[in-house]
């Protein structure tokens, strides 16, 4: 990730409209979708800083049944990676797939049953290994997560949970617990608040830590905008805040307001608190805002600006993974671009300002599609500065050149190319990826 959170090039990775919905290996109207899911393979290459690599990827995932309406269904979701050119020493790209002792493995990210309605009051039921989203803090685990009906006139719903969290890059779960509860109600018009308990136990090199998280939600709704809201705690101790808004506003505007705030230094915690912890080491309080407007102009032009800063609690605290900088960007697309109804330009604009150093940058690319499901995508990002955890470093002034395609073949078989280069202060870097995804 870059350091910001900057935009990606405007269109970058959109679903391409299909000619007659072909292209985007959409299922047929009227077949049975019992078995649903994709595969997707790629070939990646990469070389720079005097190396090579070359790298073979695939990912499965697979659903039988539908959960939100099939009485018991099925998910399964995994990757496999193959290192087609061995282990060095000296690689700049290792990565946390080549941390395993094995050039060829797989891992499990999400397998588990789930039931709809089994028993009274409850709602559903999810046994195996399964994501938990609704929390403030997201968990990996292998276990049972069971979810209630709604009821009483707040409409209330209860949900618990627990099991074995999954590390995928730690070499035993020993010791290891992770389980909470939470509740939910809707009391007014367009409002939700939900509150969680989480309690997180992690064995690692020899160290105890066992964290426990207690944070509290809001949303509220008018018409086509929303407000949310999370507060959380760690250890009795408050943790973080963040306050956004998102939508439509009078005169076809859009907006996206968010401010976050850290309010305490984390250390050493468990690892879904600071994966990175070994690395990156203490991450310090700050403040954050960042705001974006948005507007249609017609059918050809779309224009959007904002603006986002970050401010340590500490000056002194800044560091190579955490600084203050500000940033103000506008962006401009042009759909039927030179009368070409299939042509797509854009361009991107920012100001940085970070570490006494202001920084201007132009952005943007050109997209054609064609009758066929054919994509094509020309262009050119920036970032300031882009982190590297993995090799405890960051890139600066980070400038990349890509072409992109991707084509539908005969309708569930999509093909895809890409090609990036990428120079910073030190060194040159370039990519190539081919790929293929099967719609099941």
């Amino acid at each position: 990730p870059n350091a910001t959170g900057t935009p990606e090039p405007m269109l970058r990775d959109r679903p391409t409209p299909a000619a007659g919905g072909a292209a985007t290996g959409a299922r047929p109207t009227g077949e049975p979708d019992l078995l649903r899911g994709t595969f997707a393979t790629s070939y990646r290459f990469r070389h720079g800083a005097g190396a090579s690599d070359h790298n073979l990827t695939a990912r499965l995932n697979l659903d039988i049944g539908r959960e939100e309406r099939e009485p018991f269904s099925f998910h399964f979701a995994g990757p496999g990676f193959a290192n087609l050119d061995g282990r060095r020493d000296d690689d700049p790209f290792r990565g946390l797939e080549q941390s395993f002792r094995d050039d060829i493995h797989g891992r499990i990210y999400r397998a588990y049953f789930a039931a709809r309605a089994p028993l009274p009051y409850v709602a559903r039921l999810r046994l195996g290994r399964q994501d938990l989203d609704a929390a403030p803090v997201p968990v990996t685990f292998d276990g049972l997560c069971a979810d209630s009906d709604e009821f009483g006139a707040a409409k209330v719903s209860v949900s618990a949970w627990g099991g074995i969290p999954v590390h995928h890059f730690e070499p035993s779960s020993r010791g290891d617990s992770a389980y909470g509860v939470g509740a939910g109600m809707r009391p007014w018009q367009g409002g939700r608040l939900r509150f969680d308990w989480q309690s997180l136990r992690d064995d690692f090199l020899a160290i105890e830590r066992h964290d426990e998280v207690l944070g509290l939600r809001a949303w509220q709704s008018f018409d086509a905008l929303q407000l949310t809201a999370l507060h959380t705690w760690l250890n009795g101790r408050p943790r973080e805040v963040q306050v956004g808004a998102h939508g439509e506003l009078p005169f076809e505007l859009f907006v996206d307001v968010d401010y976050r705030e850290l309010l305490r230094t984390q250390r050493s915690q468990v690892n879904e608190l600071d994966p990175f912890y070994v690395i990156a080491a203490e991450y310090r309080p700050y403040r954050q805002l960042q705001l974006s407007l948005s507007r249609d102009f017609g059918k050809h032009l779309t224009l959007s600006s904002g603006g986002q800063v970050r401010r340590l609690s500490e000056a002194s605290d800044e560091g190579t993974f955490n600084r203050d900088f500000e940033r103000c960007w506008a962006d401009a697309s042009f759909p039927g671009l030179f009368g070409v109804d299939r042509l797509t330009g854009f361009v991107n604009g920012s100001l940085w300002h970070t570490s006494g150093e202001a920084t201007r940058a132009v952005a943007g690319g050109l997209q054609y599609r064609t009758d066929d499901g054919l994509r094509l995508e020309l262009g050119s990002g920036y970032d300031l500065f882009r982190y590297d955890v993995l090799a405890d470093r960051e890139r600066v002034h980070v400038r990349t050149f890509y072409l992109r395609a991707d084509y539908a073949l005969a309708g569930r078989v999509r093909l895809d190319a890409t090609y990036e280069l990428e120079r910073n202060d030190d060194d040159e870097f370039h990519l190539l990826r081919l790929g293929m995804t099967w719609t099941l």
